[in-house]
C-alpha cells in the first residue's frame, strides 16, 4: 500500500472519530439544555403558585372568605344555588382574585388547579363582612367530609404517608406539570403528592389563614 493511501486511510479514521466526538458533545449539550429548561420551568411554576397563594391571602383579608375554584379556565369562582363551591376541586379563580390569566398559569400555559377544604371555610361571601366561620374540624370523615389529605404515597383516612394533618389544611394549589396530566388529585378531599410525577403541589395551613384574618381585623368564629 502506498504512503498516500495510508495517509488517506488515517484521515478518514480521524474524521470518523471527530464526528463521533462531536455527536457525543452535541447530545450532552442538548441534555444539559433540556435539564436547564426543566429547572427554569419548575422555578417559574413555583413562583406562579406562590403568587397565587399570596393573591388568595389578600382576597381573604379583603373579603373575609376564601374564593371557590373556577369551573373552567375563565378564572371566575363558581357557586351553586346554596352558596357553596360548585366545582371543588377546580381551576384557580384568577379573574376573581384580580390577577392576569398568565399569572394564574404554570410555565407550560396551564391554569393552576385549586381546591378548598370546605369544612374549614365559609365559601359563600358572609352576610357580616367582618366575620368568617371556620369549622373546628372535629366532625366528619377526614377524607370525604371536605378535608384535604396531603400524602407522599396513596393514602386513605387511616393509611398512607401523610405530609400534613388532614384537619390543618385549608386549601391546595397545584400544577399538572409538563405532561399536563393531573397525577395529584385522586378523589374527593384527597391529594397525592409523589416524587415520581412532574406535578408541583403546595398547600396552606388553616392557621396561616387564621393569622391573615386576625391581622386584617376579621372576627373568627369557631
Amino acid at each position: 500500500m502506498s504512503r498516500q493511501r495510508k495517509l488517506a486511510g488515517f484521515a478518514l479514521v480521524e474524521i470518523a472519530i471527530a464526528l463521533i466526538i462531536l455527536a457525543l458533545l452535541g447530545a450532552g449539550a442538548l441534555t444539559a439544555l433540556r435539564v436547564q429548561s426543566q429547572r427554569s420551568h419548575l422555578s417559574d411554576t413555583r413562583m406562579s403558585l406562590d403568587n397565587a397563594r399570596s393573591a388568595i391571602l389578600g382576597y381573604v383579608a379583603a373579603n373575609g372568605t376564601v374564593p371557590c375554584p373556577a369551573a373552567t379556565t375563565d378564572g371566575i369562582a363558581t357557586y351553586n344555588a346554596g352558596g357553596n363551591c360548585a366545582n371543588n376541586p377546580g381551576r384557580l379563580p384568577w379573574s376573581t382574585l384580580g390577577i392576569t390569566q398568565a399569572e394564574g398559569q404554570d410555565a407550560w400555559g396551564q391554569t393552576l388547579s385549586y381546591m378548598v377544604a370546605t369544612n374549614f371555610t365559609t365559601t359563600q361571601p358572609p352576610a357580616t363582612a367582618n366575620t368568617i366561620t371556620l369549622s373546628t374540624g372535629n366532625s366528619g370523615s377526614e377524607i370525604s367530609g371536605g378535608f384535604i389529605s396531603i400524602c407522599s404515597t396513596l393514602c386513605t383516612s387511616t393509611t398512607g404517608n401523610k405530609l400534613s394533618s388532614d384537619k390543618t389544611v385549608a386549601l391546595a394549589l397545584w400544577s399538572t406539570g409538563e405532561d399536563q396530566h393531573d397525577n395529584s388529585y385522586l378523589s374527593t378531599g384527597t391529594l397525592l403528592v409523589t416524587g415520581g410525577t412532574d406535578d408541583v403541589v403546595i398547600w396552606m395551613s388553616r392557621y396561616v389563614l387564621l393569622d391573615e384574618l386576625i391581622s386584617a381585623g376579621r372576627t373568627v368564629q369557631p
